[in-house]
C-alpha cells in the first residue's frame, strides 16, 4: 500500500461529527482497510476480564501476515447504560478502531474513533449530578421501597441525595426495580418495581408511587417524564 491509496481510501469514509469535530466510525475504518487488504486481518484478544473490566487488544496485519498496527482499550461493565450488558463488545470495537487508526485509517481528527469518542462522553454524562426530577423521583420512590434517604446516602457514600450522580440514580433504579414484587393491584396499578423501571416488562397499568403509565417493553429508568414531578 502507498501512502497515496490510503488518502484516496481515506476519502471514501465518511464521518460524524461529535462536538464540533469529524470522527471516523469503526466500521468506516474496517471498510476502507478491507478496500486496501482484502485478505488482511483483524486479530482481537481479552487480555484481562476480571470483577467487571475489560482490557482488549486488536492486531491489524497485511495480506501476508505483517503487522500494520496495534491497538488496546479498557471498559467497565458499569460505566454506563450500554456496558451492563455490552462491554466486552464495546471493548473490542474500541480496540479495533485504535489499531485500524495506527494504520493511518480515518485519522484526520484523531486516533480515537467516533464510536470511542460518544462512549466516552456517555461515561462522562453519567457522572453528572441528577438532576431535579430525579431527584424528586428518589425521594418519592425510596419509602416505597422500605428504604431510607439515609441509608441510600451511606450505601454510596454521599451526604445528601443531591450529590448522586446519574450513575448512582441508574443503579439505585434498577437495585430497586430488582427488589421489588412488581404485583398489579385490583384496579390494574403496579408497584414502582421491575415495571416501572424494566424494558423487559410484560405487565400494564399505572404506577402507584408516580402514576405513570405502564407499558410493556418501555424503558423509563430515568423517569424523567412521570407526570407528577413534571407536571405533564
Amino acid at each position: 500500500m502507498t501512502y497515496e491509496s490510503l488518502m484516496i481510501a481515506n476519502q471514501t469514509i465518511t464521518k460524524i461529527e461529535v462536538k464540533g469535530k469529524e470522527y471516523a466510525e469503526v466500521n468506516q475504518r474496517i471498510r476502507v482497510f478491507r478496500m486496501l487488504y482484502p485478505n488482511g486481518s483483524i486479530e482481537t484478544n481479552i487480555e484481562s476480564l476480571e470483577k467487571g473490566i475489560c482490557v482488549m487488544s486488536a492486531v491489524v496485519k497485511d495480506d501476508f501476515g505483517s503487522v500494520l498496527g496495534v491497538g488496546h482499550a479498557y471498559e467497565k461493565e458499569d460505566s454506563s447504560f450500554i456496558n451492563k450488558t455490552s462491554y466486552i463488545e464495546n471493548c473490542e470495537t474500541s480496540a479495533v478502531g485504535r489499531a485500524l487508526g495506527m494504520c493511518g485509517i480515518g485519522i484526520d481528527t484523531s486516533v480515537a474513533s467516533a464510536d470511542e469518542v460518544l462512549n466516552a462522553i456517555k461515561q462522562q454524562e453519567g457522572m453528572s449530578l441528577i438532576s431535579d426530577a430525579q431527584y424528586n423521583t428518589l425521594m418519592k420512590c425510596i419509602p416505597n421501597h422500605n428504604q431510607t434517604v439515609e441509608n441510600v446516602c451511606n450505601f454510596f457514600k454521599v451526604k445528601d441525595l443531591r450529590e448522586l450522580t446519574v450513575k448512582h440514580f441508574m443503579i439505585l433504579m434498577n437495585k430497586m426495580g430488582e427488589e421489588s414484587s412488581g404485583q398489579s393491584s385490583e384496579n390494574g396499578s403496579t408497584d414502582c418495581s421491575s415495571n416501572h423501571w424494566n424494558s423487559n416488562s410484560t405487565r400494564s397499568g399505572r404506577c402507584k408511587a408516580c402514576s405513570l403509565s405502564i407499558s410493556p417493553g418501555r424503558n423509563i429508568i430515568l423517569a424523567d417524564k412521570c407526570s407528577r414531578i413534571t407536571g405533564g
